[in-house]
Formats: C-alpha cells, sequence, structure tokens
C-alpha cells in the first residue's frame, strides 16, 4: 500500500485521510475474518455474518486511539496500530537519482 501511495504521489494530509479510512475498515471487518478463521478450526459453528453496519469513525475508535479506555492488550494493540499507520504515511519520500 505504501508504494501504490507513494507512486501516486500524494499529499500528505490525503495519505492521512487513507491511512484512517484503512484502520477503521480494518477494526469493522476484523471480526468477520475472525470468525472465519474459527470455522475452519471448530467444526460445529455455523456459518453467519458477524458484523453489523459500520460504527461511527468517532465515537468507539477515538477513545481508543487516545488511549483513553481500560488498558488491555487488544486496545493497546489497535491503538499503535493506527500510529503507525499515520506514521508510515507520514515517512517522507526518496527521490530516485
Amino acid at each position: 500500500m505504501i508504494r501504490l501511495v507513494r507512486w501516486l504521489k500524494l499529499p500528505n494530509w490525503w495519505r492521512i485521510v487513507w491511512a484512517v479510512v484503512l484502520f477503521w475498515g480494518f477494526l469493522w471487518v476484523s471480526p468477520q475474518i475472525y470468525y472465519a478463521y474459527y470455522l475452519v478450526i471448530f467444526d460445529d459453528l455455523p456459518l453467519q455474518v458477524v458484523i453489523t453496519w459500520p460504527p461511527p469513525p468517532v465515537g468507539t475508535y477515538g477513545t481508543t486511539i487516545l488511549f483513553l479506555t481500560q488498558p488491555d492488550l487488544p486496545d493497546l494493540a489497535r491503538g499503535v496500530l493506527f500510529w503507525l499507520m499515520i506514521a508510515a504515511a507520514l515517512i517522507p519520500r526518496r527521490e530516485r537519482s
């Protein structure tokens, strides 16, 4: 993804927007991915959709990325993932010589 965004030569603010959208999409879809993994492990689970409509981007994840929730490992990992994606979006481009 980083190479594609750099190849398109998008400005920094646009890369930050993409990082936030990808983070939000990942957090929304990841429970369904985990459930698909559980279907492989456990034989008697029914096929079902475990995700619903997308959550609001500010309400639930705003406290996670600012580390304001209870200190548990999943919330810490989500917050660190967000800030690493923002840092990756802001890494300056190298011009080829």
